[in-house]
């Protein structure tokens, strides 16, 4: 929700999405690759990983609790195998497109039944290649034994997430933990700051060569601290990994350059508002899937919130660009539509200098023995 103070161009969420505009994490696709950017960019059907899913849960879960069910479908049923399940998932998302050409027939209601569309089991069993062996009716009766109640959560979970409900409890624990951590409470659910959930910022930036980017960002959680006159965006993480071991997710996915992102995104929505109160650094609060070990907050140095934004080298030697560089390429890329290689590699025709131990009394760049 956006604050009623906001001096930003006020949007709905609906607008945001709809805004094509850059955003930290399709920047952080274009690092990894410019085809994974494009691919990214052109997906129609792109379907979320688990953990996205289970991410997106517990985010919905502390910041929108009221839209969660509108969001999410709780299962009960015991989830079939991975074969049957591709099969009744085929044969309902075959009968969903024929519904979308037909809408004057009901295909798909409260009283459907997988038995309904014995062909289209038949179809989506070969495909799997799934009871080869078998006469039709054996096929059709175990796909039917193993699948009707899959089936019927597809069709009571029409424009959800499904849930398992092992799922559910794992995500209804973490908010439990971060709600009451002694740590994190405060600001998930404390009293001491003013909070403002789910904030979308469209906003402009330009890049190391001076052209201007649209831009969007979705905040998880602004806090302003009205004693202390600050503000300070915070991300809520949910790892697969141990809470320790946060900062390789941060290098790996690039979050370093998401919260710097963020820092400059939030700094352009409150300047004129409060000019008087300091921008912290971005900040994370993380948590485990598992729930073994209680949640942790992790604050960016302002080291790092420099990098994320105009690139440099980790401690180990590793060198990363920064946001601002990366536009710079995404306007490069857009500009000659080449999205087969990078912009450096384009340029070196193609030639990457292995230059793995960087021992500048021993070679030059273009690997000769200096004598």
């Amino acid at each position: 929700m956006l604050p009623l103070f906001c001096i930003m161009e006020f949007i709905t969420f609906k607008q945001f999405r709809e805004t094509k505009a850059v955003s930290a994490s399709r920047l952080n696709d274009l690092a990894y690759s410019p085809l994974l950017y494009k691919h990214n960019i052109e997906a129609t059907d792109k379907k979320p990983t688990a953990a996205m899913i289970f991410g997106s849960a517990v985010d919905c879960m502390i910041t929108e609790p009221g839209e969660f069910q509108n969001r999410y479908h709780v299962s009960n049923i015991e989830v079939p195998s991975e074969t049957i399940q591709k099969i009744v998932k085929g044969v309902f998302d075959e009968v969903t497109e024929e519904s979308k050409k037909f809408p004057d027939e009901i295909l798909l209601h409260a009283f459907a039944s997988l038995a309904d569309f014995n062909s289209k089991i038949i179809e989506h069993a070969a495909y799997q290649q799934y009871g080869q062996s078998w006469k039709s009716e054996t096929l059709i009766k175990k796909v039917v034994d193993g699948g009707s109640k899959y089936f019927i959560e597809l069709i009571n979970s029409v424009g959800k997430e499904i849930l398992q409900k092992d799922e559910f409890e794992s995500v209804a624990a973490v908010v439990n933990a971060l709600a009451e951590n002694k740590f994190t409470k405060e600001f998930i659910s404390g009293e001491q700051y003013e909070r403002y959930w789910q904030v979308p910022i469209i906003f402009e930036i330009k890049d190391i060569d001076e052209n201007v980017h649209k831009c969007k960002s979705l905040m998880d959680l602004i806090i302003i601290d009205h004693v202390n006159k600050t503000i300070r965006v915070y991300d809520i993480k949910t790892t697969g990994q141990p809470i320790h071991s946060f900062m390789s997710s941060y290098m790996k996915f690039g979050y370093f350059r998401q919260g710097s992102f963020y820092f400059r995104a939030a700094e352009q929505f409150f300047s004129k508002e409060y000019p008087n109160y300091v921008l912290m650094n971005t900040g994370f609060i993380v948590a485990e899937q598992a729930n073994l070990n209680p949640p942790m907050i992790y604050h960016m140095s302002t080291q790092d919130i420099m990098i994320g934004e105009f690139g440099g080298s980790t401690t180990y030697g590793k060198i990363v660009k920064g946001y601002r560089q990366l536009m710079a390429d995404l306007y490069w890329h857009n500009s000659t539509n080449n999205w087969e290689y990078s912009r450096e590699i384009e340029k070196n025709n193609g030639v990457v200098i292995l230059d793995t131990f960087n021992n500048k009394n021993t070679s030059n760049t273009n690997g000769q023995l200096i004598k």
